[in-house]
């Protein structure tokens, strides 16, 4: 029994580091099956099958009632079936594990339960408790929404191709990911450092399929910082990018603001071809958020990071998107406007009896994006998450346009002319990424290099060696194969294989990871350096209360190895 406890500790431990159930099998001696029973019985690996037979299996379903239904033998079902305290072998082992156990499925209960598409009642429901702003906004009624819809749906939206705009030449991107941190100080900082495990920043450094989408991207960014796909959460651009695309003057306001003073019509172009339009579908814009409890909270985050990348929605196509955003002004001539702070201070200056001012009356096409956007709940600025990262964001030594709103008109001059989805310009050197706006959290995006591979025995005839080198062996290719950068500058062997593995498997890597994960609803940064001080420096009660629920959101307070965290 004692050598049955051993061995099933050692395919825990061993299976956290190797991440592979066969390699784990291999190097603890044991059989393919038992490996992966224990760690279905822990939760830790599952596949389309174990759910399955998991799923059947909790319905009270015998084995043979669960090899009828899937079509599969008896003996497959029992591979794939948790081990139970009174198997042989492992009947005090599982005793020994069952809080364990026990802990993982709370996790998934909480991680199901706090799923942000099971919150989108309560947030429209809140929203509409919000005070309507003065001249509220009108958009297409849902008939004319759904005409455009069946014009959607009877036509086959193309992604052209297009040669100037798109390097099909680079197969891997290396992103930093960087928890923004500008608001803690020095005695924070020594918090994060002795707690948790923070050296120069909560920074992830991961490589991404070239192709891969701001969408995708989003569930690569949860993972990698210990969220759960909890709260809703948007992509911006810097407020100088934004304010170049839409002929805005980065004008403050009485706040120290950003002004979006930028005409309408300006952004009325960009919509559907850069920005969402602002609209609460919460359904549409979460259209796979389908998480389930009993599914490893890991392996479906890895199924929604891994390629290939699709879009499922509707409200980001640019045909539905920008005749929406044209309605604007179709079905609101004039708006009313409340004035401006400067405004406001001019007729201060003039003596004109400034609370007794009333708003006024606009042409529409007059409006500003700030006038324009205060009728809505969501933001104007927001990127469309179905464009690729390569369609935004342009890498560290790459080029963006000199003069950004007139390389984006053309670009949507372009699109409105073919009435195409074309591929459009990279436009910024970095990105934001905000999640949880009550706990405020800010990821900063930067792109630090490209990747393009080719054949070791092609180097020498580099003038016909065009991208990608297709070698049907995944081993011979990773062997055979060396990665460059932009440069052109060979990489060394590891990093080679790690670039390779991206490119041919579809599947983000961490390959640097500093600072331990942060969790959900632990209160944005200084709640979450709160929580490291109470979990270490509090009474025993309040270190087993908060390290109790941390756990329960899936925090184990331990730094894993950059390869293992997506």
């Amino acid at each position: 029994m004692v050598q049955d406890e051993k061995l099933y500790q050692k395919v825990i431990a061993d299976y956290r580091i190797t991440n592979s159930v066969k390699k784990t099998a291999q190097n603890v001696g044991t059989s393919l099956v038992r490996a992966q029973r224990i760690l279905i019985t822990e939760g830790l690996w599952s596949s389309h099958t174990s759910e399955q037979v998991g799923e059947l299996f909790r319905k009270g379903m015998t084995t043979s009632e669960i090899a009828k239904q899937l079509v599969i033998s008896e003996k497959t079902v029992q591979a794939y079936l948790p081990y139970t305290r009174t198997e042989t072998g492992y009947g005090e082992c599982r005793s020994y594990n069952s809080k364990k156990s026990e802990d993982y499925r709370r996790r998934m209960y909480i991680a199901a339960d706090s799923q942000v598409s099971n919150k989108f009642d309560e947030i429209v429901r809140q929203s509409k408790q919000h005070d309507e702003p003065a001249g509220t906004i009108r958009v297409m009624t849902e008939h004319e929404l759904l005409q455009v819809q069946k014009k959607l749906d009877g036509e086959r939206i193309k992604k052209k191709e297009s040669e100037e705009m798109s390097d099909q030449k680079y197969s891997v991107l290396k992103l930093c990911l960087s928890l923004n941190l500008e608001e803690t100080d020095v005695k924070d900082r020594v918090v994060l450092n002795r707690y948790g495990k923070v050296k120069q920043g909560i920074i992830r450094e991961i490589l991404v399929p070239a192709d891969i989408t701001l969408h995708a991207l989003h569930y690569v960014i949860q993972r990698a910082f210990g969220w759960q796909n909890s709260h809703l959460h948007q992509y911006l651009l810097p407020e100088e990018v934004f304010q170049k695309m839409t002929g805005g003057k980065n004008r403050p306001d009485e706040y120290g603001r950003t002004l979006y003073d930028g005409k309408l019509t300006d952004w009325i172009d960009l919509c559907g071809v850069y920005f969402r339009f602002p609209c609460d579908d919460y359904e549409d814009i979460y259209w796979d958020d389908d998480y389930k409890q009993g599914v490893s909270i890991k392996t479906w985050f890895r199924k929604k990071y891994t390629a290939p990348y699709s879009y499922g929605g509707k409200w980001e196509h640019y045909a539905f998107a920008n005749a929406t955003a044209k309605s604007l002004i179709t079905e609101n001539p004039v708006i009313r406007v409340t004035p401006s702070f400067d405004e406001w201070m001019e007729m201060k200056k003039n003596g004109i009896y400034v609370s007794k001012q009333k708003d006024k009356m606009i042409p529409v096409t007059d409006a500003t994006i700030e006038q324009v956007g205060l009728g809505f709940e969501s933001r104007m600025d927001e990127l469309l998450e179905r464009l690729k990262v390569t369609e935004v964001l342009a890498a560290k030594d790459e080029k963006v346009p000199d003069d950004i709103r007139a390389a984006v008109q053309f670009v949507a001059k372009r699109l409105a002319k073919v009435n195409e989805e074309i591929e459009v310009t990279p436009i910024t050197k970095s990105l934001k990424y905000n999640y949880d706006y009550g706990d405020g959290w800010e990821v900063d995006i930067v792109m630090e290099e490209k990747y393009y591979t080719k054949n070791r025995l092609d180097t020498a005839f580099e003038g016909n060696v065009d991208g990608f080198v297709v070698v049907p062996n995944e081993e011979g290719l990773i062997e055979k194969a060396r990665a460059y950068d932009m440069s052109d500058h060979l990489q060394d062997e590891l990093l080679s294989k790690i670039i390779q593995t991206v490119e041919i498997k579809g599947k983000p890597i961490c390959i640097f990871a500093d600072g331990l994960p942060v969790m959900d609803d632990v209160g944005g940064v200084h709640g979450y350096i709160d929580f490291l001080m109470t979990s270490r420096l509090g009474n025993q009660e309040e270190r087993d209360e908060i390290r109790d629920w941390a756990s329960g959101m899936g925090w184990t307070g331990r730094m894993y190895k950059p390869e293992n965290i997506l």
